[in-house]
C-alpha cells in the first residue's frame, strides 16, 4: 500500500525515519452498481424505498436517517402490538438497522409518498423512550458499571462494547456521579466524556460502542495497520478546507482537576516543556487514568489547524466503510480522524460527505 517515492537504485535505509503514510494507487475512474434493499426486521417484508438520507458525528452518538417510500408502503410499516418497527437497510452491501420513528405524507402531482424519520435501535436509552430519573453514585464502581447499570434501567436490551482506556474503564468514586431528570444516555454521556471518548452506535444491532476520541495524536509514529480507510483524490468529487476555528496556538499542556478530592493531574505532549497549557478542566469523575486520557484526547483536538471536507465519495467496499472515528489516510499525504458522515442515496446515485480533522505530524501546515 505504500506508494511513497523512491529511486529503487539509490535507496536508502534509514530505520529511524518516520514511516510513510500509506496510499492507495490513483485510478482513472469508478464503477460502482448500485443496490437498494429494505425489508421489515420482524416480519421480513420487502419495503419499496424510493431514496433517503442519513448522517453521524463523534457529538451525536447514534445514526440519523430520512427514508422515503411509495405510498403502497405504508400500511407494511404499521407498529404490531406496539412494538417499534426497525427497518433493514442495505446500500451497496453496507446495512444499517433503522428504529422509525415519525412518518411525514408528501403529495405532489397526484404522486403521493411517505418520509419517515429514524435513529440507530440504540435511541430506545434515549428520553424519547427510556424513563428519567435523578441519581447520587452511593458506592465505588468502574466507569464501565455505571454506564452499565443506565443501559440495564432503560430494559432496551442494549449491548455494551467498551474500548475505551481498557475493559474496565477507571474508578469511579462514590458520589461522583450524581444528576437530576435524565435519561440513561445523557447519563452515559457524562461518564464517557470525562475519559475523552465518544459513544457510538453501530450501524447494525442494538449496541453501543464506547471509544476513544483518538487513537493516536500528531507526536505518534503509525503503522500501516493504524489506518483504517486509504483515500486518494481520484475517489473525491469536492475537496473544501478551512482552518480549524478553535485553534489558537500549539498547545503542549492541560491540568485536569478532581472537584471532589481536589486532585490535580498535569498532561503535557511528549518531548514537549509543557509551556502553553489548554484551560484547566475540572471533573469530579477523573482518577489518574481518566485525566490522562482525557488531557490526551484535548491536547490533540486542541491542535487540529485544518478540517477537510470529502463530497461525492462513492459507497463501495474498495473504499471501505467510512465511520466516525476512522483514522484515515489522504492520497499518501496526510492523515486525520473522520468525525461526522453523511450519505444520500436512490436507486441511480449513492454517495457520502465525510468531515475530517487532519492530524499533522508537525505544528505547521505542510
Amino acid at each position: 500500500m505504500c506508494l511513497c517515492a523512491a529511486d529503487s537504485l539509490n535507496l536508502v535505509l534509514n530505520f529511524g525515519a518516520e514511516d510513510c503514510i500509506p496510499a492507495l494507487a490513483k485510478k482513472e475512474w469508478w464503477h460502482v452498481l448500485n443496490q437498494l434493499h429494505a425489508q421489515r426486521l420482524d416480519t421480513r417484508d420487502k419495503i419499496i424505498v424510493l431514496d433517503g438520507s442519513y448522517s453521524c458525528s463523534r457529538s451525536t452518538w447514534c445514526w440519523s436517517h430520512s427514508i422515503t417510500v411509495a405510498h403502497t408502503e405504508k400500511a407494511k410499516l404499521q407498529p404490531i402490538d406496539n412494538q417499534p418497527v426497525i427497518l433493514k437497510l442495505v446500500i451497496n452491501g453496507f446495512e444499517h438497522q433503522v428504529l422509525l420513528e415519525t412518518d411525514r405524507e408528501t403529495i405532489k402531482f397526484a404522486d403521493r409518498t411517505y418520509t419517515y424519520s429514524g435513529r440507530s435501535v440504540t435511541a430506545l436509552n434515549s428520553s424519547d423512550y427510556a424513563t428519567k430519573r435523578s441519581f447520587i453514585q452511593d458506592n465505588d464502581r468502574s466507569s464501565v458499571q455505571l454506564v452499565q447499570a443506565e443501559l440495564d434501567r432503560a430494559l432496551a436490551n442494549t449491548q455494551l462494547d467498551w474500548q475505551l482506556i481498557d475493559d474496565v474503564g477507571w474508578p469511579v468514586s462514590a458520589q461522583s456521579l450524581s444528576y437530576a431528570e435524565l435519561a440513561p444516555m445523557d447519563a452515559i454521556k457524562q461518564v464517557v466524556e470525562s475519559g475523552g471518548g465518544f459513544i457510538y452506535s453501530q450501524k447494525t444491532g442494538n449496541q453501543l460502542t464506547i471509544l476513544p476520541k483518538y487513537k493516536k495524536g500528531h507526536w505518534d509514529a503509525l503503522s500501516a495497520a493504524d489506518y483504517d480507510i486509504l483515500i486518494n483524490e481520484s475517489a473525491v468529487i469536492e475537496q473544501t478546507i478551512e482552518k480549524n476555528p478553535e485553534y489558537l496556538a500549539d498547545y503542549n499542556a492541560v491540568t485536569l482537576v478532581n472537584s471532589r478530592s481536589g486532585d490535580d493531574w498535569q498532561i503535557k505532549q511528549r518531548k514537549s516543556s509543557g509551556d502553553i497549557p489548554v484551560e484547566t478542566t475540572v471533573s469530579p469523575r477523573f482518577d489518574a487514568l481518566s485525566a490522562q486520557s482525557n488531557g490526551k484526547m484535548q491536547l490533540i483536538q486542541a491542535n487540529v489547524q485544518e478540517i477537510h471536507t470529502f463530497s461525492g465519495l462513492p459507497i463501495t467496499s474498495e473504499l471501505g466503510e467510512m465511520l466516525p472515528g476512522k483514522t484515515i489516510a489522504f492520497g499518501g499525504q496526510w492523515w486525520g480522524v473522520i468525525d461526522s458522515v453523511s450519505g444520500s442515496y436512490s436507486h441511480s446515485e449513492a454517495t457520502e460527505t465525510i468531515k475530517v480533522e487532519r492530524i499533522h505530524r508537525d505544528q505547521s501546515i505542510v
